[in-house]
């Protein structure tokens, strides 16, 4: 195999996003974590979109020019919406950082020329299983401050597409492995 084989370079990617995927979970948690312990924390940080429904964590930016009414500061958050956003990025990290971990094996058993093998046929099924998760937990998301409340609801097609993406390959990778073990025997 060449030293700078796409396969190669999709590799080194997956160990790129695991060390960003880290490093963003660490800033984004301990964030979350430090203001349970200090709510006036962070008093710039204000929330757009943040309860928005779908994959992601919202759009937060820092302003310290915001000031007023309608503006939703995250010191100004209840306890139980922070554990929830906490519980939310938590649970969207873990299920990013174990897809990326699974197409990790995929490259690695694909650079050694051990395709169609049932590993991977079980890597693409546990990404499409984690890629379901990840859409249920996109599909909605709430948010309930005092007498205010707002539940978001739809549908996540991207997710939805990129776990049936993840199965229709697992299924392609178990049919190449009956052909090879076909192949195999005839021989």
């Amino acid at each position: 195999m060449r030293k700078f084989s796409t396969i190669g370079l999709a590799y080194r990617l997956c160990q790129l996003s695991i060390l960003l995927l880290i490093l963003f979970a660490v800033i984004f948690v301990g964030g979350i974590g430090y203001t349970l312990l200090d709510a006036g924390a962070f008093p710039q940080l204000v929330i757009n979109e943040l309860f928005d429904a779908g994959y992601g964590l919202g759009r937060i930016k820092w302003c310290a020019t915001c000031i007023g009414d309608h503006y939703l500061h995250f010191e100004d958050l209840q306890l139980s919406m922070k554990l929830w956003l906490l519980l939310r990025a938590t649970l969207f990290f873990a299920l990013a950082f174990l897809i990326v971990l699974e197409l990790k094996k995929v490259l690695l058993s694909i650079r050694d020329t051990a395709t169609f093998y049932r590993a991977n046929y079980r890597s693409f099924s546990a990404i499409g299983n984690y890629g379901f998760l990840i859409s249920l937990l996109s599909a909605f998301n709430f948010y309930v401050q005092g007498d205010q409340s707002h539940f978001n609801l739809s549908i996540p097609f991207l997710e939805l597409g990129f776990s049936l993406g993840s199965w229709v390959l697992a299924d392609i990778f178990w049919e190449g492995k009956l052909l090879l073990d076909d192949n195999q025997s005839i021989i």
